[in-house]
């Protein structure tokens, strides 16, 4: 709390900034409204003041409020559970390397960006847990970062659902030039 030096005998009181810490717990769910009044004393007219505060919000497991504090330990299981499968993968991948398809290179690459997504979001929600840093307004560089590997993912995925509905890696060993073509359009 910021009060300006100069004017009135309530604002002399207060000629040198002010800090005003508190702390109350909260004792009920639900919204949680502050209120902020500056008061000048009795028989005294109103007062200039320069308020200039921050307010934060912190539960018992952070600062992420609880709509979004699932998604922590939901995406620390995700980035564990791709990693794993991405090992597993990796090893039957250099296991059969003399078999492979072109269309495994493809998957291998796909699951290399979901575990890179799940792990972008775990990290996100553990650094906004700690710190307490809004998602958005701007945006977070390291949400727009797992936005684009996600939408990325996804259009591999769909790219190669779609190749191997016309017969890629199944019937055929490779895709004829216009199906690439079209595929890739």
């Amino acid at each position: 709390l910021n009060l300006p030096a100069g004017g009135g005998a309530a604002v002399q009181a207060f000629a040198v900034p002010r800090t005003v810490a508190l702390t109350h717990p909260v004792k009920r769910a639900g919204n949680q409204y502050v209120l902020v009044a500056l008061c000048a004393p009795a028989g005294e007219g109103p007062g200039a003041a320069n308020v200039v505060g921050r307010l934060g919000f912190r539960n018992a497991h952070g600062f992420l409020p609880g709509l979004l504090y699932g998604f922590l330990p939901f995406n620390s299981a995700l980035t564990v559970g791709y990693a794993l499968t991405s090992l597993w993968f990796v090893a039957l991948f250099v296991r059969n390397r003399a078999n492979l398809l072109r269309l495994q290179y493809f998957i291998l690459a796909v699951m290399a960006m979901g575990t890179l997504e799940t792990l972008t979001w775990f990290l996100t929600y553990s650094n906004m847990n700690g710190s307490g840093q809004p998602s958005c307004c701007p945006m977070r560089t390291d949400i727009i970062f797992a936005i684009v590997v996600n939408v990325i993912k996804k259009t591999v995925s769909r790219l190669l659902l779609l190749s191997v509905c016309l017969g890629y890696g199944v019937v055929r060993p490779r895709l004829e030039r216009n199906a690439t073509l079209a595929v890739c359009a």
